[in-house]
């Protein structure tokens, strides 16, 4: 994870480097592409973060209503109460299933909207650059070397936006644990 984290800017600062080596009048392109990417991933990384929170926050609830049923279960039994619990359980689950959902609609939003971003990068480079073509300023190769930095950009930004929705889910599970960590010991409490 750290080899790619690390990677992923250089690749992205190397490709905006080439790109504005090759053709100034071009690099615009690329600076305006790469800081809609990472307005795309960065908007999509920060919501996804906070419903993973909440989803951790929802699994423990849940936990923990299992866990007292399965306590609890003879004095379920006596009071006739299992439709109850039941019903109760499944609500919970139902509601943490709906937000497992949420999450993944979200995070299915980056692939298509940050491929339109590149998708209209690519189609800008070939527009003006068939025009720089046309007038000799620009070879046909260069405008190719130009379309694989901006692949280059945006495969170096997915990985990195991959790393933190994973980073993300280990920083809600090791709050989690924090807070299991935390819980004072029996002998403490009595």
């Amino acid at each position: 994870s750290l080899r790619l984290a690390s990677r992923s800017p250089v690749i992205v600062l190397g490709a905006m480097g080439m790109a504005y080596w090759m053709s100034p009048t071009l690099s615009p392109i690329f600076i305006l592409g790469g800081i809609a990417l990472a307005f795309v991933f960065s908007g999509i990384t920060i919501n996804s973060n906070r419903r993973f929170a909440r989803i951790q926050d929802q699994l423990d609830r849940l936990s923990g209503q299992v866990l007292e049923n399965l306590t609890g279960i003879r004095v379920i039994r006596a009071f006739v109460n299992h439709k109850r619990e039941i019903d109760r359980f499944k609500k919970a689950n139902d509601h943490l299933f709906k937000q497992q959902i949420k999450v993944g609609q979200v995070q299915a939003l980056a692939t298509p909207m940050s491929l339109m971003v590149v998708n209209i990068c690519i189609g800008l480079i070939i527009y003006f650059g068939a025009t720089l073509v046309d007038n000799g300023f620009f070879r046909q190769g260069e405008g190719i070397a130009l379309i694989a930095y901006m692949n280059s950009i945006f495969l170096a930004l997915s990985v990195l936006v991959k790393l933190l929705v994973i980073m993300s889910r280990g920083f809600a599970s090791a709050k989690r644990l924090d807070a299991f960590l935390d819980l004072p010991d029996k002998e403490e409490v009595a």
